[in-house]
């Protein structure tokens, strides 16, 4: 399946694809994220910070790189149900 990274995902399974990606990237650490994943509205909540909007993650984001110079992250888990939940 060709992704086109230019355009939202098509479907719960290419949106898990591209997740992946992002995760193999440690595009959390690096910056570098598939922005098109997320809904421009979408809240995003770590039990340290919650903020709304697509754009202040990527501009956060951008902010840790340049904080951070050596990393290593690994996703430990995460499980589609059958009604397409993660």
């Amino acid at each position: 399946m060709l992704i086109q990274l230019d355009e939202p995902p098509s479907s719960m399974k290419e949106t898990l694809q591209r997740i992946q990606k992002d995760n193999e990237r440690e595009y959390f650490l690096s910056g570098k994220v598939d922005e098109l994943i997320y809904s421009e509205d979408c809240t995003f909540k770590d039990p340290f910070v919650a903020f709304k909007g697509r754009q202040r993650f990527v501009e956060n984001l951008a902010n840790l790189g340049a904080l951070i110079t050596s990393y290593s992250a690994k996703p430990l888990d995460y499980t589609v149900g059958d009604d397409d939940s993660v």
